[in-house]
């Protein structure tokens, strides 16, 4: 997923989360909350980066040391 698919995606989710509040549904921050785990899920996978459990500690700086 590249970045401008990205950000649509994400406005696309927030303007329909505002259609569903205004409609008086409730659960809507929900929606919001695993859909954007999911965006970002998809987004990270697309740009092939390891959690930062699996990847080199030296790519976190100053918060973490190698061993």
């Amino acid at each position: 997923m590249n970045r401008l698919l990205f950000i649509l995606l994400f406005l696309l989710q927030t303007a329909f989360y505002i259609v569903w509040e205004q409609m008086g549904y409730s659960f809507g921050s929900v929606f919001i909350f695993v859909g954007t785990m999911v965006l970002v899920y998809f987004r990270r996978r697309y740009l092939q980066m390891l959690p930062y459990w699996a990847g080199n500690l030296s790519d976190i700086p100053k918060y973490f040391k190698l061993p």
